[in-house]
């Protein structure tokens, strides 16, 4: 994790829409703002109701008063989902994501095309030899895309899709830290989330029993509007009614908790070696008269109401929210906000793969531009030894640092790559002072080039690290998180500065670079060599190419695929074996290459060689 990071978790409810600002740092969580939405519910029995004009006035509200920034949204949309824990056999790391997807389609009771689904092994370190449990969890395309798009018709946006009861998991793994057996209780109004764990696996599921079944067991009763039964529920504890009222609301509060007896025996049928040793319990729903009471006479094991947070810390402005005695309601907001910054177990995103992918490259795209310059800056210190007579040395140099700092505050990515040309002009400014020595400033030209051409394919390569190095002093832009930019041009100022980042080039130096990236292109392989590799080789003839490794990817990671060496056809795929899955589509491509250059030696008093091939592409 780099330095600070914060991020909204929002809890999209069938009555209420919970939202949780939460800051994390050095591994603490820390929560900044709490908010809560009511979303009006049905009228009259059988009454039409658009719910979806029902979420944007509630999502509208919320906008209205929070400002959600650049903070990563993590955010879960009303609705079940599916859930499935299945028994993979004991293969190599690299071959589960094409297992798992032959499983999918037998698992998932819809076609693979007409949902959104991901997976997860239940354990982070498998044991070999043994079989490996995957969780399988998705929901409806059609659910996801609706709720994206209501929620771009109110000016939000999403990064993450999670699941409510995953969300819980992560938040009682990460607040509490229990080490024993526990179970997680939801008590919601649409469903009631069971969650069981302990250190090594988990199971979760969504009961389609909740505070609703009360609201409607009342409204059926006494014929009034869901309105009306609901705010009689609330009150019951405060009504003179009271023992009328829990005849009616016991029985559907003992239906939900039979459901979750059946669950735990359930779970306990699939691994019989947990032992569940306390049962914690969330949600609203044990607001309600009579309901925490039956859940302890149901279970045998020791039962606790989670009123307040152990590990999460809490900010200035919660002290005095009007929320802060309300906690435990924000479980799963809280949960999403905590995956959101890399404190969770879950890894599950539940976001179309494209949009995953989209946001993936309108992130790293920037930073592109910022591994150019850093590699400008850096590769420009080579010439401090040989102009430091210069007069006009120190301001160029300080130019170029402002131009870190500009395109560093405007992070459109286009006009970035279109103003890498200003540094280039002030790169041909600063080389004409050292006569040409030197070779390794044209790199920065070059590739600027070389990407201002893929980028103008949808499909093309996308930079994710480029270095450079000299007698083992280096300087690298990798893969970078958005609050990372500040601190990674004034890293990169402070040690280009310096006396001892690079020193003066020796007999025999050589620059090495190393560039790393990812394509979608098809064929991949020759995309890669015409793209980057030829104009690379053309740039230095005499440059020796150290690695060049492309590895193909699948949804979740697949198969390495050896590119072809030189004058060699890609080898063919091998056939897939007797009832063998199968293969995945390949989605996207990364690559690595590797090239030195010679230097041009210094030489006391004489001049140098040229280093870089006179047919380098501009």
């Amino acid at each position: 994790m780099v330095g600070r990071r914060s991020a909204w978790g929002i809890d999209v409810g069938e009555s209420t829409i919970r939202a949780v600002k939460l800051t994390a740092e050095k591994g603490q969580a820390r929560i900044v703002a709490l908010d809560v939405v009511q979303r009006p519910r049905s009228t009259q029995p059988g009454g039409y109701v658009d719910r979806d004009e029902q979420l944007r006035a509630a999502l509208t509200q919320f906008v209205s008063r929070n400002s959600l920034g650049r903070d990563t949204v993590a955010i879960c949309p009303p609705g079940a989902g599916f859930d499935r824990f299945i028994q993979l056999p004991p293969v190599e790391k690299r071959r589960i994501p094409q297992i798992v997807v032959f499983e999918a389609k037998q698992q998932i009771p819809f076609p693979l095309d007409q949902v959104v689904w991901d997976y997860q092994p239940v354990t982070e370190k498998p044991i070999p030899g043994q079989e490996i449990e995957v969780g399988l969890f998705a929901f409806r395309s059609e659910l996801v895309n609706t709720f994206l798009a209501n929620l771009n018709q109110c000016g939000m946006g999403a990064d993450l899709i999670g699941m409510g009861r995953l969300a819980l998991y992560n938040f009682i793994t990460y607040d509490r830290h229990p080490g024993a057996g526990t179970m997680l209780i939801d008590f919601g109004a649409s469903s009631t989330d069971v969650i069981i764990f302990n250190e090594t696996n988990f199971r979760v599921r969504s009961i389609p029993f909740a505070g609703d079944t009360v609201t409607k067991a009342l409204q059926n009763k006494f014929g009034i509007s869901f309105e009306e039964a609901e705010d009689l529920k609330r009150k019951a504890g405060q009504s003179k009614q009271v023992e009328k009222l829990l005849a009616v609301m016991r029985p559907a509060i003992e239906k939900i908790v039979g459901q979750v007896t059946q669950t735990v025996g359930f779970f306990r049928s699939q691994f019989r070696e947990l032992k569940i040793e306390q049962c914690l319990l969330v949600g609203d729903g044990f607001k309600l008269v009579g309901a925490e009471e039956l859940f302890k006479q149901a279970l045998d094991c020791p039962v606790q109401k989670l009123t307040d947070l152990q590990t999460v810390a809490l900010g200035e402005e919660v002290l005095t929210s009007p929320y802060r005695n309300e906690l435990s309601s924000f479980a799963t907001a809280i949960g999403l906000a905590l995956q959101a910054v890399g404190l969770g177990p879950v890894k599950i995103n539940l976001l179309p793969r494209e949009m995953i992918t989209r946001r993936e490259v309108s992130r790293k795209k920037p930073f592109a531009v910022v591994a150019l310059i850093a590699i400008a800056a850096t590769l420009g210190v080579l010439y401090s030894a040989q102009a430091r007579d210069a007069k006009s040395w120190p301001r160029l140099l300080s130019d170029l640092f402002g131009k870190i700092s500009s395109m560093r505050s405007n992070m459109n990515t286009r006009s970035q790559i279109e103003n890498v040309s200003d540094v280039a002009k002030r790169r041909d400014a600063t080389a004409k002072m050292s006569d040409g020595r030197l070779v390794a400033l044209d790199t920065l030209n070059a590739l600027a080039a070389i990407f201002d051409t893929v980028e103008r394919d949808p499909r093309g390569i996308y930079l994710s690290k480029l270095t450079s190095r000299m007698l083992e002093k280096e300087i690298a832009a990798g893969r970078l998180g958005d609050k990372a930019a500040d601190k990674l041009a004034e890293k990169i100022a402070e040690k280009a500065l310096g006396t001892d980042i690079m020193p003066v080039v020796r007999e025999g130096a050589v620059m090495r670079f190393v560039l790393s990236g990812e394509t979608e292109h098809e064929p991949a392989h020759d995309y890669i060599v015409k793209a980057l590799l030829e104009p690379i080789k053309k740039l230095y003839p005499a440059a020796d190419i150290a690695r060049f490794k492309v590895r193909a990817e699948t949804g979740g990671g697949g198969p390495a695929v050896p590119p072809p060496g030189p004058g060699e056809a890609p080898a063919p795929a091998p056939a897939p074996g007797p009832g063998a899955p199968p293969p995945p589509t390949i989605n996207v491509t990364e690559f690595d290459i590797m090239w030195d250059v010679p230097l041009v030696p210094v030489e006391a008093g004489g001049a140098g060689k040229p280093g870089p091939g006179k047919g380098a592409s501009k």
